[in-house]
C-alpha cells in the first residue's frame, strides 16, 4: 500500500508517497529532527476513497490511538464491534479505542473485501467486511461488518462521520425453508 505523505516544514518537498514496507523507516528519519517539523499522513483522494479504510486500520496496526481518532469527525458517532455503548465524540471515541487496544496488546486487522457509494460530491460510504485477529488461536480472532461514512470537512480532509461495526454472527443450519 502506499501512503501520501504531507511534511509540513518551509522549503521540504510537501507531498511525497511511500509504501506501507518503507514507512516505518520513513517516519522514525524524522525522530531526530527539530520538534517545528511535523509529519501526518494524509487521507487519500476522492478517487481512491476506499484507502481510506486502509489507512484506518493501518494505524489500528500501529496501536495510535491518536492517529485513530484524528480519522473522525469532532461529533462523528461510533458503534463500535465490542461495545453496546454507543459513543460520539472525540472523547467517547477515544475511550473506546483506549479500551479496545489496550485489551488486545496484539490486535492488527484486515480488510476482507470493501464497496464504495459515492453520495453526493462531498460524502462517502464505504461498506464491508473487516477481520481482527490478537493472538495466535482461532478465538483471538473476530469477522466483522462495517459502514463508515465519510464527509470531506472544511479543510478538504475526509472525516468519518458515522462508523458502524458488528460482529458477523455463526450461521446455524437452519431446519426452516427459506420463504420467499
Amino acid at each position: 500500500m502506499d501512503y501520501i505523505y504531507r511534511v509540513a516544514q518551509p522549503n521540504l518537498i510537501p507531498y511525497g508517497r511511500r509504501s506501507s514496507s518503507t514507512l516505518s523507516t520513513f517516519i522514525s528519519s524524522f525522530e531526530d529532527t527539530p520538534a517545528t517539523l511535523s509529519f501526518e499522513l494524509m487521507i487519500m483522494t476522492y478517487e481512491s476513497p476506499t484507502k481510506l479504510v486502509e489507512l484506518w486500520m493501518d494505524n489500528l496496526c500501529l496501536r495510535d490511538i491518536d492517529r485513530i481518532v484524528s480519522f473522525y469527525h469532532k461529533n462523528a458517532i461510533l458503534i463500535p464491534t465490542l461495545s453496546k455503548e454507543i459513543r460520539q465524540g472525540e472523547f467517547e471515541i477515544r475511550d473506546y479505542f483506549v479500551d479496545f487496544v489496550g485489551n488486545h496488546p496484539n490486535l492488527c486487522g484486515e480488510i476482507v473485501f470493501d464497496l464504495c457509494q459515492e453520495v453526493g460530491s462531498n460524502d462517502v460510504v464505504i461498506s464491508g467486511v473487516y477481520t481482527f485477529t490478537w493472538g495466535e488461536d482461532e478465538e483471538d480472532e473476530l469477522a466483522a461488518r462495517f459502514t463508515y461514512v465519510f464527509t470531506l470537512a472544511p479543510d478538504d480532509n475526509w472525516k468519518i462521520l458515522t462508523h458502524h461495526s458488528s460482529q458477523i454472527p455463526e450461521t446455524k443450519p437452519s431446519t426452516v425453508g427459506i420463504l420467499c
